[in-house]
């Protein structure tokens, strides 16, 4: 079952002790690259139906990306 975005960025902040909410954000938008750029398949769309409706589109990396540069 996903989770709504806003549950999920909290959660992040929270965890990852930012101060502000932005920071959350990007640092999901990092990680979820990341983690995208090294699975694949089936694998790859059981996790995108676990994001929230709004990232599940969410483009990943390819090898050649540098989400951190964004």
């Amino acid at each position: 079952m996903a989770v709504r975005w806003e549950a999920f960025l909290t959660a992040v902040q929270d965890r990852g002790a930012y101060p502000e909410p932005y920071e959350a954000e990007r640092a999901s938008q990092v990680v979820l690259a990341l983690l995208g750029a090294h699975v694949v398949g089936t694998v790859r769309a059981q996790l995108a139906a676990q994001l929230p409706a709004r990232r599940r589109s969410l483009r990943f990396c390819s090898t050649r990306c540098n989400p951190l540069s964004r």
